[in-house]
């Protein structure tokens, strides 16, 4: 896997962006628990600022150890928030790796760090068993994909696809396979970078307390020993100043406790942070339930109202008709005679008699509907005040969670206090409804026993209606014998099914054949898209190279200015000792200025003139030959066995090469093409210099490119 670089500017609209839309994890009640911990913070700064070693060392302290999370969850990880953000910022990685992601909290962390440090570094991470996968992958998309890449890989798989000495900072877990054994600790080493640091998480659990005291023999260590305990193992040879100073103060037993200490506390407040969201969900998911109940009693008193009106109103109905029954009877008694007309009038009566003893049957039915109502809906009104009863008990298990963060949060154990004394007046309230609604249903279940004694005329139609459930049952049993029958017409169908499923497997593994080889044809093409992205990768190398080289080149145009003034300067300084030499000349000159000695003194000047000038040229000569064969790129026995002539020259092969061996196209060794040189570089060309002796003096600092012949 080829590590990839983004630099992630600050003032960018993704920065802005995810600045936007940065999660409230603490609300204001966790914001002032927070801040009721400057106290301990400023002891922290000072010590931290002040160090315990007597001689001088950097500042450990650090305003990103006050950072607030953004990303909080259940994990063990919380308690080392603070030290993971102030390690980013010591660190500046460029490539975080995690191997094993399971509650993403320290993770995550990092990620904040580097992304409001503006770090430039690439975070990778394979997820875990436990790892709440569409979860994490969301809030990765929504917070820090332009630089955090998540996979689905085993822990080993993952790390071998990462290149050698790419990695700057590697978290893992006490169960790492990469710590089980020498050789895989080995294999790790070769992927960390010259300055790597490695975490180890759960380093105080007696399974690998052992290892991991081996482990600080090893290697330059800092351990943070809150929760499970954390490990800090320099395992490259370079450490940072400021991590330097850590591991050395915690050398000192005073001095690391207290830095424990701080680090503890300051991770103490992440989790207080956690259990406040925590208990406001809960307190939030039980107010919902609340009112969703309340709301429910609400329309069971309403249906109660509405079954009372109606029970009331066939009571009067009933009433009615029973008044209206005894005015017939009286009337019947009145009559006595039963004469044609009385008997035709009796007849009518007893017709309207029979019409309203069918319409109380009617009023006694829907009586009884209306009993079986209230009957429900006393049902339901027990079934409410046991979940009424479940909330409360929930409401004091919150209470006595809430007790041990009111300690600290004085406001928010008022508020909740508050809450909890609406929530019990309105418990109350209801619990008064329910009574008054109880009474009211033994009332009009007093109102119902007094009219079941009419029920004892319906006893005769149910023995009728259970003599044809016997008649029913006979018919069931007929039933029963044909559903038999077609079970053992479906066990014939399922064997032959069976059969079907038998073939159907073969061809299917026949398929899983086919697909198989498909598989393999698949693997090749993603090696070879593999190579493809490889191949793009050299390609961007080489041209971030030629930029490079291109910047290097510009340098050395700077720096050759540089020389040229630097000989402009040595030229001034030789015209000036040539003006005072010829001073002195032109004062001996004067001296002997005499006629006789005037002939003797010009022969004298010129011969002394013309020896300077030879004396000179031969010592930068011999200079220049002595730079050209300590060169690596000059080999005498190959020169000479190309131009055995250059024996013969006074100051050997290099002299050879230089005076004569550049101007008639010869090359020094076949490491150095110089004609190529000439045709690349046309200035050199027009001086009419050496090609190797520009390239010495001159070409090597400008970083021009060479060619071998």
């Amino acid at each position: 896997m080829k590590v990839k670089q983004y630099k992630y500017r600050k003032n960018s609209p993704v920065s802005k962006r995810l600045a936007d839309s940065i999660p409230t994890a603490l609300t204001e009640k966790s914001q002032e628990q927070m801040r009721s911990n400057n106290e301990s913070e400023s002891i922290a700064s000072s010590y931290l600022a002040t160090p315990v070693i007597e001689q001088p060392v950097p500042t450990l302290s650090s305003k990103v150890m006050f950072w607030r999370p953004r990303f909080l969850a259940e994990s063990q990880w919380l308690q080392h928030i603070p030290f993971y953000f102030w390690l980013t910022d010591v660190l500046q990685p460029k490539t975080v790796v995690e191997s094993n992601l399971n509650s993403a909290v320290g993770y995550f962390a990092i990620c904040q760090a580097i992304d409001k440090l503006n770090v430039d570094c690439v975070a990778y991470a394979a997820f875990g068993m436990q790892c709440d996968i569409p979860t994490v992958k969301a809030y990765n998309h929504e917070h820090y994909r332009e630089f955090s890449y998540l996979v689905e890989q085993d822990e080993q798989t993952f790390i071998n696809t990462l290149d050698d000495a790419s990695i700057d900072l590697l978290l893992l877990k006490y169960d790492s396979v990469m710590l089980a054994t020498e050789a895989s600790r080995i294999a790790l080493q070769k992927k960390l970078t010259a300055s790597a640091v490695v975490l180890i998480h759960g380093s105080k659990l007696s399974t690998v307390r052992q290892q991991c005291t081996s482990l600080r023999n090893i290697y330059p260590s800092f351990e943070l020993t809150q929760g499970q305990g954390l490990l800090l193992l320099c395992m490259g040879k370079q450490i940072p100043e400021r991590l330097e100073a850590l591991i050395n103060q915690g050398k000192d037993l005073s001095a690391r406790r207290l830095i424990q200490n701080i680090y503890g506390r300051l991770g103490s407040a992440n989790e207080d942070a956690w259990q406040c969201l925590v208990y406001e969900r809960q307190i939030e998911e039980l107010s919902t339930q609340l009112q969703a109940h309340t709301h429910h009693i609400q329309q069971l008193q309403g249906a109660k109202q509405t079954l009372a009106d109606t029970l009331k109103q066939a009571n009067q109905e009933i009433a009615a008709a029973k008044a209206r029954q005894v005015e017939l009877v009286a009337t019947l008694a009145e009559l006595g005679d039963e004469t044609a007309a009385n008997r035709e009038q009796k007849h009518k009566l007893e017709q309207e008699k029979a019409r309203l003893d069918k319409e109380l049957g009617q009023i006694r039915h829907s009586r009884e509907l209306a009993a079986a109502d209230v009957a429900r809906l006393q049902q339901d009104i027990d079934v409410r005040f046991d979940e009424l009863a479940k909330l409360t008990q929930m409401l004091v298990d919150a209470e006595a969670r809430l007790e041990t963060v009111q300690q600290d949060n004085q406001s928010l154990r008022d508020q909740l206090s508050q809450a909890q004394k609406n929530a019990r007046a309105v418990l109350e309230k209801a619990n008064i409804e329910v009574q008054q609604t109880k009474q009211q249903i033994v009332e009009l279940s007093s109102k119902l026993s007094k009219q079941q004694t009419d029920n004892s005329r319906l006893k005769d139609s149910l023995n009728q209606t259970q003599q044809e459930l016997a008649e029913i049952k006979v018919l069931a049993a007929k039933r029963i014998d044909e559903v038999n029958q077609l079970k053992q017409q479906l066990s014939k169908a399922q064997s032959e099914h069976i059969k079907q499923l038998a073939d159907k497997e073969k061809r299917l593994q026949q398929q899983q054949v086919e697909l198989a080889q498909v598989n393999k044809e698949l693997s090749k093409q993603r090696e070879l898209g593999v190579l493809l992205e490889r191949d793009q990768q050299v390609a961007a190398d080489k041209i971030s190279t030629l930029a490079r080289s291109e910047l290097a080149l510009q340098q050395s145009l700077n720096e050759r200015f540089d020389e040229l003034a630097i000989l402009t300067n040595m030229l001034q300084q030789k015209e000036l000792q040539y003006e005072a030499t010829l001073g002195e000349l032109q004062v001996a000159e004067h001296k002997l200025s005499e006629p006789q000695h005037l002939a003797v003194t010009d022969k004298l000047k010129k011969t002394f003139k013309a020896a300077k000038q030879r004396r000179f040229k031969a010592h930068q000569f011999a200079n220049d030959v002595a730079l050209i064969r300590g060169s690596e790129l000059f080999d005498e026995p190959w020169y000479l066995e190309q131009y055995p002539e250059a024996a013969n020259h006074k100051q050997g092969a290099a002299g050879h090469y230089l005076e004569f061996g550049g101007g008639l196209g010869a090359n020094p060794s076949a490491a150095f093409d110089g004609n190529w040189y000439l045709q690349t570089y046309q200035d050199v060309k027009d001086a009419g210099m050496n090609p190797l002796f520009h390239y010495l003096k001159f070409g090597y600092k400008e970083s021009r490119l060479l060619k071998h012949f």
